[in-house]
């Protein structure tokens, strides 16, 4: 079990940039798997439960997190700098919150299948920026290695 917390400035109401630009974002272990936060006009807080043994040939994982902006009255903009929305007349931070289930499972000595199924849902700061409906998002990946 581990757990963080992010907090990052935005642009402010007078469009003066105040934001932090992260050139190679790794998102998806710091603000969910689907891509809908950067590190900008963020307050983020998450909490990691996983299970991964030695012996065993699969590891789980599961990710709770809770989203908000640092300024309601600036943008919400994804980790590529997209701004999913943005209300000056916005008063309420809260955006929602997202679980992310991992896994991985070692089905050879030479590959690994990878998934993952993420929900975000919205609270009323989304609703107020125009995200009212929950977002799913899966995967499935195989890696394989040669000698």
């Amino acid at each position: 079990i581990n757990g963080g917390f992010a907090y990052a400035t935005g642009a402010s109401q007078d469009g003066k940039l105040n934001e932090f630009n992260n050139f190679f974002p790794t998102n998806h272990k710091f603000y969910g798997a689907a891509d809908l936060f950067g590190l900008r006009n963020l307050v983020d807080g998450h909490l990691m439960m996983g299970v991964k043994t030695p012996k065993a040939p699969v590891g789980l994982k599961v990710v709770l997190y809770t989203f908000a902006l640092a300024d309601p009255s600036a943008r919400w903009s994804t980790a590529a700098g997209f701004t999913l929305g943005q209300n000056v007349n916005n008063t309420t931070r809260r955006l929602g919150q997202e679980v992310d289930a991992l896994f991985k499972w070692r089905f050879a000595p030479w590959a690994v299948l990878s998934g993952g199924y993420t929900v975000f849902v919205p609270n009323q700061g989304a609703r107020n920026l125009g995200h009212d409906i929950a977002t799913h998002w899966g995967y499935l990946t195989i890696e394989a290695q040669t000698p």
